[in-house]
């Protein structure tokens, strides 16, 4: 999840570079050729991902079986499942939206998902108002500013890497405080959290033309690195709290904070036209220091808001079921 994020941020902080030199040299036009470029020559590789999901692993197997012996019978619980546009319906495309309405832990996960994805697209527009129109920086110099947040997001990974060290050697030795799963990632978001808020008043109380640009440019750093921190436990807790459910637990996620991302920004120009740059920084801070408190608050009822979730309860039904059924079989046997 970590290396994941690391080009999933850094892909919009390179285009401002990108797009400040190429616009103002060889046209705007080349900004887009560019990218048709990079795009093309990174789209045959989707032909060598190797599949992961469970299910279809086991179909694969269980069509090999029966290809060798053409008297097996042998399916996967995947070919067994009624495959139509009811069940396409109910559970590809309804699942997530049920996900996120129904359930706490979705719904207020995607909340503060959002919020930081819809911050990060509002950087784009601040950023240009700042150190181009306040400071007088060209554009090309302008774009190199953002990669302060990506310094941030590579120092996000030693730390990452570093947690997860630790709680797979806690888990080994079997210390009580993991097994409560919430302490697996959300201490990554618990750093992260109060990182990401600062960095906006930083960023907004030191942006003043009597104060070096190096010093709000700085502000980049505990932005980027909070980010990654907030998106890699959010996004891997979806994995460990829902398992088979994850996939449409990340749908709602992923939908609703491109919605927004798409949305909200337009309005970052005029909330600093009326509240100047430290008023509209204070607002974004405060609004992410409140809502850092989501994973705090997670660590310390997460465990009895999962067992009032129905997805997790038909979860855990689900492997109770197949663990009896092991049982039987080997009792049988």
């Amino acid at each position: 999840m970590a290396l994941f994020m690391l080009p999933n941020l850094f892909g919009p902080l390179l285009a401002p570079v990108i797009s400040g030199y190429c616009s103002t040299t060889i046209g705007w036009r080349w900004v887009f050729w560019i990218a048709l470029i990079f795009g093309g020559a990174c789209l045959p590789a989707i032909l060598w991902v190797p599949e992961t999901f469970g299910p279809a692993l086991l179909t694969r197997r269980a069509k090999k079986i029966r290809e060798a012996d053409p008297t097996a019978q042998i399916f996967s619980v995947a070919e067994l499942e009624p495959r139509d546009l009811k069940q396409l319906v109910t559970r590809v495309l309804t699942r997530p939206i049920n996900m996120l309405v129904s359930e706490l832990i979705v719904s207020s996960t995607c909340a503060y998902l959002a919020l930081c994805y819809v911050i990060l697209y509002m950087t784009f527009q601040a950023f240009p108002l700042i150190f181009r129109d306040l400071y007088g920086l060209s554009p090309g110099v302008t774009g190199l500013c953002f990669l302060s947040v990506g310094a941030g997001c590579i120092l996000a990974l030693p730390m990452a890497f570093s947690w997860n060290g630790y709680l797979s050697t806690s888990k080994a030795r079997g210390d009580p405080w993991t097994k409560n799963q919430e302490n697996y990632r959300f201490p990554l978001a618990v750093a992260g959290g109060p990182m990401f808020a600062t960095s906006f008043f930083w960023l907004g109380w030191s942006a003043r033309t009597d104060i070096s640009f190096v010093l709000p440019l700085l502000a980049g750093i505990p932005f980027g690195c909070g980010f990654t921190l907030i998106f890699i436990a959010m996004l891997s807790y979806f994995t460990d709290a829902y398992e088979i459910y994850s996939a449409s637990a990340n749908a709602a996620s992923s939908g609703s904070r491109s919605l927004l991302a798409v949305v909200l920004p337009l309005a970052t120009l005029p909330m600093i036209e009326r509240l100047g740059i430290a008023g509209a920084c204070t607002l974004l801070g405060g609004l992410s220091g409140i809502m850092c408190l989501i994973p705090f608050v997670f660590i310390w009822k997460g465990e009895r808001i999962r067992a009032r979730s129905k997805f997790c309860i038909a979860l855990k039904t689900q492997k109770c079921e197949m663990g009896e059924r092991s049982e039987a079989i080997e009792s049988s046997g």
